[in-house]
């Protein structure tokens, strides 16, 4: 979730996506001493979404790290990625960064106007991903549990 000040009308913008980044190559040889490239899952995972698979090289401490990149950022794919997590749930606190984002995420589909719902977003954002400190864990009751038990 990114918060940030339009320059040309001076209005804030609060804009949702999903991002995930994968190394490019496993880390691991296959069976003929070649390295696995992620490039075909993550095409499968950018068509799914509609979107592009995008490359990028970080420098990090003299060391060159390379990742592909699919992110959801239009309504068709975020719409995607919400039918995705709510048929196949998170379950650690990565679930409970979803059920943030799933808000704002309703709440935009409900405004036009970010600013109806702009300090609900800068608050949830506060505590989201790396600076989380409030901890649920309810969602973990019956996560073991089946919708069909076998007998």
């Amino acid at each position: 979730m990114n918060i940030h000040k339009r320059t040309k009308n001076n209005l804030t913008r609060v804009q949702l996506y999903y991002r995930l980044e994968i190394r490019q190559t496993y880390h691991k040889l296959d069976s003929d001493g070649k390295k696995v490239s992620f490039f075909s899952i993550m095409s499968i995972l950018a068509q799914f979404l509609g979107v592009n698979v995008l490359s990028r090289t970080r420098i990090k401490d003299e060391k060159q790290y390379y990742s592909f990149t699919v992110m959801a950022h239009n309504k068709n794919s975020l719409c995607k990625v919400k039918e995705y997590f709510n048929k196949f749930p998170l379950l650690s606190s990565k679930y409970l960064d979803y059920k943030d984002w799933l808000y704002i995420l309703e709440l935009q589909k409900a405004n036009s106007i970010t600013t109806s719902y702009l300090n609900k977003a800068i608050n949830i954002r506060k505590d989201f991903n790396k600076t989380r400190t409030t901890y649920k864990w309810d969602h973990l009751n019956d996560c073991y549990l089946t919708k069909n038990k076998i007998n």
